[in-house]
């Protein structure tokens, strides 16, 4: 299959324009229908390698699947991802120049290729992915190490004309004390979106600065009924080839992140908050099955880089005496000392180095001793992750934020109800930031930069 006359016609100069204005750009097709099907006839086809299925609706972010090509790649995908980083790649540079960087993407995407393998990252990231009737991705960043290259490609291989209607591509822009800007996105056949991977250069009335960008797809609405394809057969209405340059770290997720160097940290904290029994509710398990091994995670990285590690737990006693006053009007409170519901679980049990803060209250700098132990160490940034997101995990970062803290909340260490935890991730940008544990060691020196500015 030959994609070169497709890729070549690329005007590379209209992608940054619209990159910089609208924050995402739009090809003219560069794959004809009949690449886009023989494209497509790779996902049930035994000869085509992938390393990984994913069910999204398994992993909690939606409903629909995809796989992840293998090594060796396609030679279609392998051919379209090195034309596609060749035009990509001074675009990238420019966005770290407005960023106040300097440019670090190499021409070549085998140049990239051997800075992901000195980090790890050694996995290839090219995927496919198959939407259904109703089926959706909720909003996310595709971090897959410290190296992310900051542009991705999306290729829409059905034909929204004849296949399904729907299933549009949504992105998600922050916006400094501003609500955030959607963006809907109707790709055709063959045509290709450009997309940040996690944020991009926005131009303010003091120069650039990072808004942060997320993304998702939308449910198809239903499959037209001259669509060729049939729910009992697997084959479903929407497809898209998705190609992120960088590549996925080797080790598991336990291990995330821990090839680059420790750094700086010395003016982060890690609050820990209730990972305690009582309110690790009916429906988490199956909503956040992953969230043990997160918590781990979160801790074995903190630990690994030196980010100091501080736990908050709900503590009350039987008598009533430190219950908050809507609590005594009746005679249930989570957390009552002694009972099996105040324990912590195993995975998240603090080190012997590691303080431990009891409360009493939803915001656990109630009380003075865990910010004079904070001031002391000299902590300006404020990692948080727990239970529950939309209760003491939000009052918590409220409450550090008007004491001046800067808190970003790691958004897969963290539970509550899904519409819940979804709702308080992204009701609250002007509080704090969200990321992934994917995304922490990437985002130190953003977040260095971010504390030194609040002391120019």
């Amino acid at each position: 299959m030959s994609i070169e006359i497709g890729t070549s016609a690329i005007d590379w100069l209209s992608i940054a324009l619209s990159l910089n204005e609208n924050g995402y750009a739009l090809t003219e097709p560069i794959l004809s229908a009949s690449d886009c099907q023989q494209l497509q006839s790779f996902y049930d086809d035994p000869a085509t390698t992938f390393r990984s299925t994913i069910n999204i609706a398994r992993c909690n972010f939606g409903r629909g699947e995809y796989k992840y090509f293998d090594y060796p790649l396609p030679a279609v995908v392998q051919s379209l991802r090195e034309a596609l980083y060749a035009g990509l790649a001074p675009i990238a540079n420019d966005w770290e120049l407005k960023l106040g960087n300097d440019p670090k993407w190499p021409s070549s995407l085998d140049g990239l290729t051997k800075i992901c393998n000195t980090e790890g990252q050694c996995r290839p990231t090219p995927l496919m992915l198959r939407y259904g009737q109703g089926d959706y991705n909720c909003l996310h960043q595709d971090l897959y190490g410290p190296i992310h290259f900051p542009l991705q490609v999306v290729v829409m291989l059905s034909d929204p004309t004849e296949d399904f209607e729907g299933g549009e591509l949504v992105l998600v822009e922050q916006r400094p004390r501003m609500q955030s800007r959607p963006i809907v996105i109707r790709l055709q056949q063959g045509r290709a979106a450009v997309i940040p991977v996690r944020e991009r250069p926005r131009k303010g009335a003091r120069g650039y600065h990072r808004a942060p960008m997320r993304q998702c797809a939308n449910a198809p609405m239903r499959q037209c009924a001259n669509a060729p394809w049939r729910r009992g057969d697997f084959r479903w209405p929407t497809a898209h080839l998705r190609s992120n340059f960088s590549r996925r770290c080797l080790s598991s997720r336990k291990g995330t992140n821990m090839s680059e160097e420790t750094g700086n940290w010395d003016p982060f904290a890690l609050l820990l908050i209730d990972v305690q029994k009582d309110f690790w509710t009916d429906g988490m398990p199956i909503a956040f099955p992953d969230y043990k091994e997160s918590v781990a995670a979160l801790l074995e990285l903190c630990r690994e880089h030196g980010i100091d590690v501080v736990h908050l737990r709900a503590q009350f006693k039987k008598d009533k005496s430190d219950w908050m006053a809507r609590y005594r009007l009746g005679d249930e409170i989570p957390c009552i000392e002694g009972r099996a519901g105040a324990r912590v679980f195993d995975f998240a049990a603090e080190q012997a180095d590691e303080p431990v803060f009891t409360k009493q209250t939803f915001d656990g700098f109630l009380g003075d001793e865990l910010q004079e132990w904070l001031t002391a160490r000299g902590k300006r940034y404020l990692l948080m992750g727990g239970l529950v997101t939309s209760v003491c995990v939000l009052l918590t970062a409220a409450a550090a934020a008007q004491r001046g803290y800067l808190v970003t909340v790691v958004e897969d260490c963290c539970a509550d109800k899904p519409e819940a935890h979804v709702h308080t991730l992204e009701r609250y940008p002007f509080i704090f930031d969200v990321t992934s544990i994917d995304g922490i060691v990437a985002s130190r020196e953003r977040w260095l930069a971010q504390v030194n500015s609040l002391d120019d």
